[in-house]
């Protein structure tokens, strides 16, 4: 196990490889599904998820469910616990258990999941316990015919009415890719990566807006042409601002609007994504490679330069340890920084010319602030 996990202790590959659901219904919680036992997992699994599909009166995964098949329909880790491709002696080693399952439906049949899945509603060898809901997801824990309980959270995601499987954009935001599992990365780093790409070409200017009828100028340390979503895609965010043709400057900065989410077209086209990112149209394996941790460090070094290369890196550290935007991914505090850290380690292997003194020193003043106020 610890080939594969780089630096992470024992401690951390217990917590956080073999961690278990996260929610309790009716004093019942969740509990972990045990790779050991795969092969009755699958077979319950399958047999659960096609009831549902039948419960609801709809296609859920396509007329011959595919989506479920081709195991497109599983988003995260789960995708490889699905996968029979891979030996199960070799995912015991990579992710010994599985705290829950994540399944994408199709957003417009949410309402028609929730209804399958009342409680006492039997699937197979599962019956529902209760289900809670957040946001777009309907997460159920559900109890199979050997006692155990197992949660599995029902995301709705965009469709493609072609295939009748989740969109390619949505299996890419979603997915936990397995060389980053194998390197024991956590599949939001991925995320924060592909974010942290909107920073290439970063600069300084000031944001033009109006407030009570007068237009007022704030000065912006990241003023970047898109911003990325993991939910909705890459959209525009900063547009510059023509005054008599020329773009207009404010005490010798550049002016830029801001555009809101809810004024903005999000493109999910991944090689129009690839495009605007990395300001070149994709060759050969670029937008396979858009799917992992590593693939993104690889086309990094394929088509940006230093200065770029850096501007990303800064941001990557900013977005898990900024002392206030950035999230804890564990309640417990050595865990999170072990994973953060061990994803900071990664990319300084790719990178290690930019991890220099000050960048040191950035991500050393960044921890300290951070965990100073989570605790507070």
């Amino acid at each position: 196990m610890k080939s594969f996990l780089g630096f992470l202790s024992e401690e951390t590959m217990r917590k956080y490889l073999s961690e278990g659901g996260n929610i309790e219904i009716g004093g019942t919680t969740s509990e972990p599904l045990h790779v050991k036992d795969r092969e009755q997992h699958l077979k319950s699994i399958h047999k659960m998820l096609s009831s549902v599909n039948k419960s609801t009166g709809h296609v859920l995964f396509g007329k011959h469910e595919n989506a479920l098949k081709k195991g497109t329909a599983f988003a995260g880790s789960t995708h490889h616990l699905m996968n029979p491709s891979i030996k199960t002696s070799e995912l015991h080693k990579v992710k010994p258990s599985f705290g829950d399952l994540d399944v994408q439906i199709p957003a417009e049949h949410k309402d028609h999941v929730e209804k399958a899945l009342a409680t006492g509603a039997k699937h197979g060898d599962y019956t529902v316990v209760g289900t809670k809901k957040h946001g777009s997801q309907i997460s159920a824990v559900m109890k199979h015919k050997s006692g155990a309980h197992h949660q599995v959270d029902f995301e709705s995601k965009p469709y493609d009415a072609a295939t009748h499987e989740p969109t390619k954009f949505s299996q890419m935001s979603n997915n936990s890719h397995y060389g980053d599992l194998k390197s024991g990365l956590k599949g939001v780093f991925h995320k924060y990566l592909l974010g942290a790409t909107t920073s290439a070409n970063k600069q300084s200017g000031v944001v033009q807006s109006t407030k009570r009828g007068k237009v007022v100028h704030t000065p912006e340390e990241d003023i970047k042409a898109h911003t990325f979503s993991v939910a909705s895609g890459l959209r525009q965010k900063h547009t510059p601002v023509i005054e008599g043709g020329k773009h207009k400057t404010v005490g010798g900065k550049l002016a830029y609007h801001e555009q809101k989410p809810s004024e903005s077209h999000y493109d999910t086209d991944l090689s129009s994504i690839h495009h605007k990112i990395f300001g070149k149209k994709p060759g050969s394996g670029d937008v396979e490679a858009m799917h992992s941790f590593h693939g993104v460090a690889g086309l990094m070094k394929k088509h940006m330069n230093s200065e770029q290369q850096r501007n990303v890196v800064h941001s990557f550290v900013n977005k898990a340890y900024h002392p206030k935007e950035g999230q804890l991914l564990s309640k417990d505090h050595k865990v999170d920084q072990e994973m953060k850290d061990h994803a900071i380690h990664a990319l300084r292997q790719h990178f290690p010319e930019h991890f220099d003194k000050p960048m040191e020193a950035h991500i050393r003043n960044n921890v300290q602030e951070f965990y100073k106020n989570k605790q507070k």
